[in-house]
């Protein structure tokens, strides 16, 4: 294992090498996609370094310097790596982006116990379960679904695969978030929001270098939701964005079936990421009835 880190900042052209190491592997949180990570660079700065086949990433939160679990072939030594990094530029060692089956290899190496933050876990549904809503624990999924459809019946659901976003489509999202992003910061103002809107638009202008894929709403003839998102790993869909009007009741509903049916097979599970503690989020998360709520944890201290 080498000691000598060479960090560099992410750009779009690493796409390929970050599927490298995260295509064929299981692990299913969103922090490592890497359209997440593209969109949320003007936030955190990543940075990303590989040794002995593994891949190192670090970043700074308000200006604190801040490592993911490291993934690869050898994530035990990548810790010592991390570790002599940190202690180099005299920094607290603080890691996040661990997951359960992480913390046996916190424990062998003699560090603190993580702490998890339920405000953090993620929402993994089976994509089938959104797809087909079936059975009494969805019923009211399908009824919303059901009066949408009666509400407006010229309802239409265009679906954009592989980054194939024309011109058009990106102007009517962008318009779409601006309308979204007024009415609900009026009622709901948090710092947060504006982070995630800046997020949310990066993502719509590099829509076909990310190779996202999406979807658009329309009812009475006009947009009313939209949603795209992109490949975690072989069998995992990441949600990254989901925006609807909710003077069109049943939207929410009809975006989020609509684009799990539309979803190749081979996609076993979705992850529709966090409520970051936001109650009404939180609730409509847990009424799709996740298959599993992926806790991540925090190691934080000087070590």
């Amino acid at each position: 294992m080498q000691n000598k880190l060479c960090f560099k900042d992410i750009s779009l052209e690493d796409r390929e090498m970050f599927l490298h190491f995260t295509w064929a592997g299981e692990r299913r949180h969103c922090d490592l996609s890497f359209s997440n990570l593209m969109s949320w660079l003007h936030v955190c700065g990543t940075q990303w370094a590989v040794t002995d086949d593994t891949m190192l990433l670090r970043f700074r939160i308000r200006g604190h310097l801040r490592y993911m679990m490291p993934f690869g072939a050898h994530p035990a030594e990548a810790l010592r790596t991390l570790l002599q990094d940190a202690a180099t530029m005299d920094e607290p060692f603080f890691i996040q982006g661990i997951i359960e089956e992480d913390l046996p290899l916190l424990r062998a190496a003699g560090l603190p116990e993580a702490e998890a933050n339920r405000d953090f876990a993620e929402y993994i549904y089976l994509r089938e379960d959104l797809a087909g809503l079936h059975g009494k624990r969805l019923q009211a999924k399908r009824n919303f679904c059901n009066r949408f459809r009666t509400l407006y019946p010229d309802w239409q659901y265009v679906h954009i695969p592989d980054g194939n976003i024309t011109p058009e489509q990106t102007d009517i999202c962008l318009q779409l978030e601006e309308t979204w992003y007024r009415l609900n910061e009026e009622k709901h103002p948090h710092s947060g929001q504006s982070l995630e809107r800046q997020a949310v638009i990066y993502a719509l202008r590099h829509f076909r270098e990310l190779r996202l894929t999406g979807g658009i709403l329309y009812a009475d003839g006009m947009p009313v939701a939209f949603t795209f998102g992109s490949a975690i790993n072989y069998d995992t869909f990441d949600v990254h964005a989901e925006k609807a009007l909710t003077t069109h009741e049943g939207a929410y509903a009809v975006i989020n079936w609509s684009f799990a049916s539309h979803l190749p097979g081979s996609f076993t599970y979705m992850n529709r990421e966090e409520d970051m503690g936001v109650p009404g989020l939180r609730q409509a998360k847990l009424s799709y009835h996740p298959y599993r709520l992926l806790d991540k944890y925090t190691l934080a201290g000087r070590i």
